[in-house]
């Protein structure tokens, strides 16, 4: 379905995306948004590209519109929760970048309202990464990777009408903020 940058072969849309996404990170080269702490570049463009080639007929303007909507997402995820999300231990990339890359893969599947909801519940659900991980771990740059996927996989099950958590970031109990 979706090509792994740098290689000659494609995988499905979700494992391109754990791919590319660590490689981003992997490289230290991408961007930050400092207030949400977090490399949106890494969350957003891997989903966004690989749902593209999943579906086919994408055009620039369109996948722009998903990669904005992935970096909209995840900053504004990332500025509800501040920086005491990291000062708790939480790898923002790979907390809050799951719901970017749910936005900006459902952005591409054209998702409805409704659908959309469904898309960020189930990937936010999936988010996971500790700071931890920055002392002589690899695992670090693959929760860019893995955040990628989780959208993906997010906006996939909910476009087949499997349903997230429809509050998830205000929920009293467990809710994500």
């Amino acid at each position: 379905e979706s090509i792994v940058w740098g290689h000659n072969f494609k995988v499905s849309a979700a494992n391109a995306c754990l791919s590319n996404g660590t490689a981003i990170h992997s490289f230290e080269l991408d961007d930050l948004h400092k207030t949400a702490i977090l490399h949106p570049g890494g969350i957003a463009v891997p989903p966004a590209l690989a749902m593209a080639e999943h579906i086919g007929g994408c055009d620039g303007k369109e996948f722009l519109t998903s990669v904005v909507a992935g970096y909209e997402v995840a900053i504004r995820v990332g500025m509800s929760v501040g920086t005491s999300h990291l000062q708790r231990g939480f790898h923002p990339t790979g907390t809050n970048g799951t719901f970017g890359a749910g936005a900006a893969a459902g952005r591409i599947l054209r998702l409805s309202t409704e659908k959309m909801i469904h898309d960020l519940g189930i990937s936010g659900s999936q988010a996971a990464g500790l700071m931890a991980s920055q002392y002589g771990a690899m695992v670090r740059q693959m929760h860019v990777g893995r955040a990628a996927q989780s959208g993906v996989y997010g906006a996939l099950l909910a476009q087949r009408g499997f349903t997230g958590i429809t509050n998830i970031l205000e929920a009293d109990y467990g809710g994500y903020c």
